[in-house]
């Protein structure tokens, strides 16, 4: 499994998450499964993730990944620009982050409830106030207990 984590301090015209759909199909991947989901991740907390099969002529990889803007958790590039103009317009510049955990797999269910699992296991090791960062204060705040 691969994950990256990707943060801006500052959520503006000059600096933004990439979205994957956006990053892979750029270099040459072929979306070809793309679905939101609430991950449960505890108690009745559900985390919004983007769920994607991009594939080129040599390599599938399934993705499953989420963002968060400020306290937001925007699962698609509408909702993410929507999501930072109205903080923008409350004059906040929020801080973002992309939470992207990948492997190379063809496309099967079993492949994203592991990947799924995996983002379980990582938040429930983490140190219960620092999971604000991957998830927002919100979310967090439901998993304090856990």
């Amino acid at each position: 499994m691969i994950i990256v984590i990707a943060y801006g301090a500052v959520q503006n015209d000059l600096l933004q998450l990439h979205r994957p759909e956006t990053c892979y199909s750029a270099i040459g991947y072929t979306i070809s499964t793309s679905r939101r989901r609430q991950l449960p991740i505890g108690g009745n907390a559900l985390l919004p993730v983007r769920e994607l099969t991009a594939s080129n002529d040599s390599r599938m990889e399934q993705i499953c990944y989420w963002t968060r803007i400020g306290d937001d958790l925007p699962t698609d590039g509408q909702e993410q620009r929507r999501v930072k103009l109205m903080q923008q317009l409350n004059g906040y510049l929020s801080d973002g982050i992309l939470v992207r955990i990948s492997t190379p797999a063809p496309d099967d269910p079993r492949v994203f409830a592991q990947l799924e699992l995996f983002a379980n296991a990582m938040l429930a090791a983490m140190n219960p106030a620092d999971r604000m960062v991957l998830i927002g204060r919100p979310l967090a705040a439901q998993l304090m207990t856990r």
